[in-house]
């Protein structure tokens, strides 16, 4: 009898002990803890759709503040949701690494929202390469209206998301193709010409000014193709620029973290946001994280 009740006893620490370390394994594979819920990063283009996720703590800010947080080992970050490829610039930032393996989500094509009144009247085949060289060149030098004033283009800034990632593409078109090198540049001569006036036209949310004070204050603006397709402006014209990229959502897990319970809900939202899963395994088309990431300057 007294073995018996040694057994039963036995048998139950040790079931006490399958429970402990299934509530912690629920804990973990949240990447929360029992003070509260997981703190997540999320990049300022999808801030409506992380805000609208339940049960996680949201900091909204720019692509490069989270990833130059992360490299530095200060981010306090159960997971990031950002574009492809920043989780890996991450890495290459922090020369170690610094995120988990990351989730695709969506993904939406890279164009330029024109006034589609001065595309009609641009002298070549709108591409970045191009449409950088004429920057500040008046309207009426190619046969359009003088009072269009000079040609002006947005570009979100490098350190957000998006902004790098369109910079990149625009990069790629200078140089007619997404296979590049850091010192493929170095002995062209009209590169950092361009490259000044592209990057002098970066602006704080140039797509919302573009579609706010139409047509003046841009004549071709860089934007996600989702946000596109969700403004119903009037006369506003598309270019998808060569070679062809693409932003893609992913959500990456911080400091050995798992990321859980997030992903079908922000597919939602994102889905319903303009975004698609068509073609979600497919390359970007962008230039390497190498080389996106020398473009961002984040390394001085």
């Amino acid at each position: 009898m007294k073995r018996l009740f040694a057994l039963l006893a036995a048998i139950g620490m040790v079931a006490v002990a399958v429970v402990i370390r299934s509530n912690l394994d629920d804990d973990d594979s949240g990447g929360g803890s029992s003070s509260g819920p997981t703190t997540i990063a999320c990049v300022t283009e999808l801030e409506a759709q992380c805000r609208a996720l339940a049960n996680v703590t949201v900091r909204v800010e720019d692509a490069a503040t989270t990833a130059e947080a992360i490299a530095a080992g200060d981010a306090e970050l159960g997971g990031w949701v950002t574009l492809d490829p920043w989780p890996e610039i991450v890495d290459l930032l922090a020369k170690r690494d610094a995120v988990g393996d990351s989730t695709r989500i969506a993904r939406s094509q890279l164009v330029i929202a024109t006034v589609q009144e001065r595309q009609d009247k641009f002298p070549c085949a709108p591409n970045w390469r191009c449409i950088g060289d004429a920057i500040g060149q008046p309207w009426d030098s190619f046969g359009g209206d003088a009072q269009w004033g000079d040609i002006k283009v947005g570009l979100p800034r490098l350190t957000s998301g998006a902004g790098l990632l369109m910079f990149g593409n625009a990069v790629s078109g200078f140089a007619g193709k997404a296979d590049i090198a850091t010192n493929d540049f170095e002995l062209d001569p009209e590169f950092p010409v361009w490259r000044g006036k592209v990057t002098g036209s970066v602006a704080n949310a140039p797509f919302t000014t573009f579609v706010q004070q139409f047509p003046a204050a841009f004549s071709f603006v860089g934007v996600i193709g989702a946000e596109l397709s969700s403004s119903s402006r009037a006369g506003v014209g598309t270019i998808i620029p060569t070679p062809t990229a693409s932003a893609v959502v992913v959500i990456a897990p911080v400091n050995g973290r798992k990321v859980s319970g997030l992903t079908s809900d922000l597919q939602r939202e994102l889905l319903s946001s303009g975004w698609s899963t068509d073609g979600l395994d497919e390359p970007t088309g962008l230039p390497n994280a190498g080389v996106l990431l020398a473009l961002s300057e984040l390394t001085g």
